[in-house]
């Protein structure tokens, strides 16, 4: 639509890995995860998501954000046409 060339790669999350041992561990390849018998915790990213979305769409954004386990904390409206949505 925009004649954009997007180049798509793997995304890069890192992973906090506390070892039963009580060392913590950086993780950002799933290969370099250590042994399942070894961990006590994963934490993973959280962030705050502050969108802005045209009315039209905000049923397919809430939907998206609800799947990927997002909590909504506010919503409001901008316009008669924008929304703001805010999820953890």
């Amino acid at each position: 639509e925009y004649n954009l060339n997007v180049i798509a790669t793997a995304p890069s999350v890192m992973y906090k890995v506390k070892l039963s041992n009580g060392e913590l561990l950086n993780i950002e390849n799933p290969s370099d995860f250590p042994d399942a018998g070894r961990i006590t915790e994963i934490l993973e990213p959280i962030i705050t998501a502050n969108i802005i979305v045209p009315k039209q769409y905000l049923g397919n954004i809430i939907t998206l954000c609800e799947e990927k386990r997002g909590t909504q904390t506010d919503m409001s409206f901008i316009d008669e046409e924008r929304v703001i949505l805010k999820y953890k």
